[in-house]
């Protein structure tokens, strides 16, 4: 499955909220699955924003904030995860089932983030 980085961050992120509900053991598996197969791609994606970061001389503190040393650093930062997120990867993973009926709620967002990940049956 072709996906842009952009599309793995979202997805991960979501699922990431949803592994910290209880779900019923086919919904949970079928998540599990997912997020294994992005994990790769999502500590990529952290590397790079964390060279990228680096590379505009920007500081990152631990709450997850970045400080940096000026606008033109900020712009450029900005450009470049832009052009992170657009970039396309080859990943293994044929969209999850979840079954309608396996206690999951999501919102539009997360359905979004998720769409062509996973496929609700």
């Amino acid at each position: 499955m072709k996906i842009t980085q952009g599309k793995i961050v979202n997805a991960y992120r979501t699922l990431i909220r949803l592994s910290e509900q209880q779900l019923p053991l086919p919904t949970a598996y079928a998540l599990y699955k997912a997020k294994k197969a992005l994990d790769p791609q999502w500590q990529f994606q952290l590397e790079q924003e964390q060279k990228l970061i680096r590379d505009c001389g920007a500081e990152l503190h631990p709450d997850g904030s970045v400080t940096f040393p000026d606008d033109a650093a900020r712009e450029s930062y900005v450009a470049a995860v832009l052009e992170l997120n657009a970039m396309e990867t080859e990943i293994d993973l044929s969209a999850v089932v979840i079954p309608e009926s396996g206690g999951l709620t999501l919102t539009v967002n997360e359905l979004d983030a998720l769409d062509g990940i996973v496929s609700i049956a």
